[in-house]
This record gives C-alpha cells, structure tokens and sequence, in this order.
C-alpha cells in the first residue's frame, strides 16, 4: 500500500463518525469482564510494541470526566502487532508451540529495521476510546513477514482479527457514561492532537490478557530491531 497513513486516517475517521451517533445516545458496549476482571480468563500468545508513559496526560483528562470508566495504566498501554494465538484455554500453552512462534519471530526480524509510529488524535467506538497510530509501511511490513513465515512453517495463526491499524487502546467502558455529550465534545477536541512519535526498536512475545495488564503478562522473549 503506497499511501498507508491516509488509510489509517480514512479508517480511523470511519469508526469515529460511525460511533459517535451512538456515543451521544449513550448507546456503548459495555465490557462485561470489566466487572470482575480477577474472573477473566482469556489469554493470548501475542506480539506487542509496549508505549509506556506516552498517553498520561490525556488517559487523565479524560479520567476526569469518567472516572468510573476502565483506564489503561501507562504500564500497559500497548500496540498489537499479531495474534499468534488468541482468546484460547491453556491447553496451547505448551513449550513446543511456544518455542515455534519464537523461531517464527527470529526468522522475521533478522533484517528487520526499526521504524517510526506517530500518534495524533483520537477515535472511539462503541468499545473503546483509541489513540490513533500512523506509519509509513514498517509496522503492517513486519506483519506480512511474520504471516510469511507462519505459512512457511506451517503455524495457523489464531488471531481475534487481523491486524492493519497501529492504535493503542487506552480506555474501554466499564459503566454507562455520566455525560456523553461532553465526553464526546472532549474526544473531538482532542482529535488532531499530537502526542509525539516513537521509534520501535524492539517488540515483545507475550502472555498476555485481554488489557495487558502488567501483574498477568508474562514477557516469553524481547526482540531487538536493527
């Protein structure tokens, strides 16, 4: 794809303008795992680009207009690369299946260079408030390879969908919102927003639940690009 940030915007104005109807109308999907989250047994053998601190500043400012919302600690705020396997029991959890998506990556990155992903503004579904990711090819290149060579070695992927945007889930809804049409007024406001680029230099295999969260994510091998 020649063009690939002006699909990214396309698609992320496309989930925004679709959504927003409903955001007002308070008409959101509310995560039912939310609720107890300690009971949320789905797991995922994944591959991901840990963000960190970058999104602080405005997970707070919109923590404030909901706080009883579910909010990504800066700890797990992430990017999925794939899903090798995804949404599963614990019955592939053993360590030849591990140990092949590990020989899987090495052949992947060996010439593999790091890359650049800026974020600017947000969008929001009925799911989740985003932050927006865009990149030249690297990101959605490095996900053609690692297909490449799960077809090469005959891994099936298990993937929740496949994955062509470069977002980073930083809220998702947990109650009905308190005001929704000044929640959505802040979302517009800050949808030119830039909050600053990183270069990707590594990513992590993980274990992983469904938000990433810190205490549950087992690191199984970091990868350093060139």
């Amino acid at each position: 794809m020649k063009n690939y940030r002006g699909y990214l915007k396309k698609e992320y104005n496309r989930i925004f303008n679709s959504s927003k109807k409903d955001l007002i109308n308070n008409n959101i999907d509310i995560d039912k795992n939310l609720l107890d989250i300690s009971q949320d047994k789905r797991l995922s053998l994944t591959v991901i680009i840990p963000i960190n601190v970058l999104f602080k500043n405005v997970i707070d400012q919109l923590n404030k207009l909901e706080p009883e919302q579910y909010f990504y600690p800066s700890t797990d705020t992430h990017i999925t690369v794939i899903d090798f396997i995804c949404d599963s029991d614990n019955s592939f959890l053993d360590k030849e299946k591990i140990e092949q998506c590990k020989m899987i990556l090495n052949n992947s990155i060996k010439n593999f260079s790091g890359f650049y992903i800026n974020f600017k503004g947000l969008t929001a579904s009925q799911n989740a408030v985003m932050v927006q990711g865009f990149f030249d090819t690297g990101l959605q290149d490095l996900r053609n390879i690692i297909r490449k060579e799960c077809v090469r070695h005959g891994f099936e992927l298990k993937e929740r969908h496949q994955q062509t945007w470069a977002h980073s889930v930083i809220m998702r809804f947990k109650k009905k919102l308190k005001n929704p049409e000044l929640f959505v007024n802040e979302i517009e406001t800050l949808r030119n927003t830039d909050f600053g680029s990183v270069k990707v230099n590594k990513i992590l295999f993980v274990l992983h639940d469904w938000y990433n969260i810190k205490e549950k994510t087992k690191i199984l091998q970091e990868y350093k690009l060139k």
